[in-house]
């Protein structure tokens, strides 16, 4: 494998951004030819766009502020394109679905690797891939207390692996989004289960537990059908059963093996190197926002501000809290607007949470903003992108269905009664004069 530089490993990523470019050039073409005003949701997000420019141009690192302005905002557009071209052209009938599947299909193989990416490979492959010549493995591949590498899977760090992971969990958890037999789902399930546990990451944990309980709020109104599971069959009850023994042994032995007692017991105490720091890092995140609340640019903080070696060395800005790192970048100012834009993206969700994948976006949503507390995690393509694109066809499909369940109105005749007005009853066919 190549030890590409930041610049080339951006460029060999370009078809990524090719291709939103051409989402986005194709909803521009639809929207120009669409009579009417944006709507508050578009509003926003355009704001968000044309403050992100801004930001670049006043940033002290360009090459850094571009980089992060496609980190930021591209999910955004993808998100703005996605409604667009629905309410102009309609959601395929099997988008949603397909969509799902190749997250969770991809999030699985991920999970699936990083057995033997974790007890055969081991350091070896960390040490040669992932590390360039000359320097040592960094610290976020290892865990104290941890034994043995920490699981990435085909992505490249552990906390991006938790993040993918814990949105495949929320995906496979919502009935009727998936369409596999509900054996098959729980199997994937603990296989994703697993990686995230191999992972080590604790804000991927939190975001799946955070994610998961939820979705169960929303889907409290199914309890009493999972209640009484009346007729069940003992061999469908042990094809459940099987996966999540299988899952239960393989965790236990993982946690004894692998050191893991000793990391949950200094997390919970606080002596955690990482624990330890986070107090020490907020307050210098506060401090930087108070002192520049109007923002220092994007690019200026995060650990990506240290991508093109532009801003390296002890002045570079750096706080585990995603929200922080944000509103140090666009000032106060920026992060209210980005809370507005999730607002009102949450409270259409909402609206349609009787939906599968409303349900889900929300729980992803709630999940991972709760990880972004403690890792700034978030905005890593492959965990922003899917977030903004699941939103976006939430609310599309929630768009769609919106005339088709308004009850119609029908005018009546004084005096009659509404099935009257309503006509014929589709099982009582009107009956014709004779001749």
């Amino acid at each position: 494998m190549l030890h590409l530089t930041p610049t080339a490993g951006t460029a060999l990523n370009a078809w990524h951004d090719a291709l939103v470019a051409g989402i986005a050039l194709a909803a521009g073409a639809a929207w120009l030819r669409r009579a009417g005003r944006p709507n508050l949701l578009e509003w926003l997000i355009l704001a968000m766009l044309a403050l992100g420019a801004l930001y670049v141009a006043v940033s002290p690192v360009r090459l850094t502020a571009l980089y992060a302005f496609r980190t930021l905002y591209e999910p955004a557009v993808l998100l703005l394109a996605i409604i667009v071209l629905a309410r102009t052209r309609g959601l395929p009938p099997r988008l949603i679905g397909l969509s799902a599947t190749t997250f969770v299909s991809s999030a699985t193989l991920a999970a699936l690797f990083v057995w033997p990416q974790v007890y055969l490979l081991g350091f070896r492959y960390l040490n040669s891939y992932y590390t360039n010549p000359g320097q040592r493995l960094h610290w976020s591949y290892l865990a104290n207390g941890i034994n043995q590498p920490r699981g990435i899977g085909t992505l490249t760090s552990p906390n991006e692996l938790g993040a993918v992971l814990a949105v495949a969990l929320i995906l496979l958890a919502v009935p009727n989004l998936i369409r596999l037999p509900g054996w098959a789902r729980t199997w994937l399930f603990v296989a994703c289960a697993l990686g995230l546990f191999l992972s080590f990451s604790r804000s991927g944990m939190l975001a799946a537990l955070v994610g998961l309980v939820v979705l169960a709020f929303l889907a409290r109104d199914h309890w009493p059908r999972i209640g009484r599971p009346v007729g069940l069959r003992a061999r469908r009850l042990a094809s459940f059963a099987a996966p999540l023994l299988v899952g239960l042994a393989l965790m236990t032995w993982v946690f004894n093996t692998s050191g893991a007692p000793k990391l949950v017991q200094e997390t919970v105490a606080g002596t955690e190197p990482s624990a330890q720091g986070r107090p020490a890092s907020v307050r210098q995140g506060v401090s930087v926002v108070l002192s520049n609340p109007l923002g220092l640019g994007l690019g200026t903080a995060g650990p990506k501000a240290a991508r093109f070696g532009e801003q390296s060395g002890p002045n570079r800005i750096l706080t585990e809290t995603w929200y922080l790192v944000y509103a140090i970048q666009v000032g106060i100012f920026g992060l209210a607007l980005l809370v507005a834009t999730a607002l009102v993206i949450l409270a259409g969700l909402w609206r349609s949470r009787a939906s599968p994948l409303s349900r889900a976006a929300i729980a992803m949503g709630v999940g991972l903003g709760a990880g972004a507390l403690f890792i700034p995690i978030i905005d890593e393509p492959t965990v922003f992108t899917p977030l903004w694109t699941f939103c976006a066809l939430a609310l599309a499909a929630a768009s769609e269905r919106v005339p088709a369940e308004a009850p119609a109105t029908v005018a009546r005749a004084p005096g009659s009664s509404p099935a009257q007005a309503a006509g014929p009853s589709p099982a009582q066919p009107t009956q014709r004069a004779p001749g």
